[in-house]
């Protein structure tokens, strides 16, 4: 017998690796990109990110559950049982944005190939996960 395939209500903004034009480079032109995708299709979560980004970290990443980049948004509470998230970075935030939390890790997108990147990636996991974000 074959295993069953889970699907999951996502929606993944591809940035290319080069090339983007502000404003999509910036949280606020980022935004507008994310409330589209979440009033059309109504996920579960979602990412504005470079689709190579989502693969040096995926040890990290627990079946069926969403995956951190440069902006995720998670439907739900915007600050979860355990309260806000502290050293994420000076210039990350985690808002309430249309019905879920956004959480933005820097103000500009993140590289794959930058080694800095991708272990704050790793470390805002981590630390999101503690505070009981579902990561």
């Amino acid at each position: 017998m074959r295993g069953k395939r889970f699907m999951w209500n996502s929606a993944e903004v591809g940035l290319p690796d080069e090339g983007v034009p502000e404003p999509v480079t910036t949280p606020e032109g980022g935004k507008p990109i994310l409330a589209a995708v979440i009033a059309a299709y109504e996920p579960q979560w979602g990412v504005l990110s470079n689709q190579k980004l989502l693969y040096p970290n995926r040890d990290l990443r627990l079946p069926q559950s969403p995956f951190l980049s440069w902006m995720t948004w998670l439907r739900g509470p915007a600050s979860p049982a355990g309260g806000p998230v502290d050293g994420l970075g000076d210039d990350a935030t985690v808002e309430p944005f249309e019905g879920g939390a956004l959480i933005t890790l820097g103000q500009r997108p993140m590289h794959h190939d930058n080694p800095e990147d991708i272990a704050r990636i790793r470390d805002a996991w981590l630390k999101l996960r503690e505070a009981g974000y579902p990561l």
